[in-house]
C-alpha cells in the first residue's frame, strides 16, 4: 500500500484510515519500530504478548536519517 504523508505543522504525518485501524486492532496508541529502511507500527498488546514469549535483545530503536 502505498500513502500520502500530509503537512502537519512543521512535521509531516501519515494518516491511518479507519480500514488500516481496524485492521491493526488499534484505538489511539501504537507501538512504532524502526527496521533498516522502515516503520513499523504495530498494536501495543501484541508487542506485550511477544515480549512474554521471547527475551529480550537489549536493543532500542533508532531513527536513521
Amino acid at each position: 500500500m502505498k500513502r500520502n504523508l500530509v503537512q502537519t505543522g512543521n512535521s509531516k504525518a501519515l494518516i491511518i484510515t479507519r480500514e488500516m485501524r481496524d485492521h491493526l486492532g488499534i484505538t489511539s496508541e501504537v507501538e512504532i519500530q524502526f527496521k533498516k529502511s522502515s516503520i513499523v507500527l504495530r498494536n501495543p498488546s501484541e508487542v506485550e504478548e511477544d515480549s512474554d514469549k521471547k527475551p529480550s535483545k537489549g536493543k532500542k530503536a533508532r531513527k536513521d536519517d
